[in-house]
């Protein structure tokens, strides 16, 4: 599994810690460093069979990042996004309305998590 973490993540990877991805060909970002991951996915050559992203952050240039994820998703990669429903950052309804073409919405709650 090859991660990227976030600057401030601290708190959401223990959050999520039971989604890591425990695969060699399973890429997981978190926070901004879901950014990092969609961008080391959308350009690597090697086997990538899982992305996972899990509260992800990304900059305003979403067009950009709709074509990586089509052309992620066409290479067969399974594309899952994890969110908090009391994410203070980001907006989990936004983000599940950008990703839910492409991925796999998981909404953590109190105490449990749904798709």
């Amino acid at each position: 599994m090859k991660y990227f973490k976030g600057v401030n993540i601290k708190d959401k990877t223990k959050l999520f810690e039971n989604f890591m991805c425990e695969s060699d060909f399973c890429v997981v970002g978190s926070g901004d460093g879901a950014q990092t991951a969609l961008e080391y996915t959308s350009t690597c050559r090697d086997r990538i069979d899982k992305l996972r992203l899990i509260s992800p952050v990304f900059d305003t240039d979403k067009s950009d990042k709709y074509k990586k994820l089509e052309s992620i998703k066409k290479r067969g990669v399974e594309i899952e996004v994890y969110l908090d429903e009391k994410d203070k950052i980001i907006s989990p309804l936004h983000v599940e309305e950008f990703f839910k073409e492409f991925a796999t919405i998981y909404i953590k709650t109190e105490e449990i998590c749904y798709e």
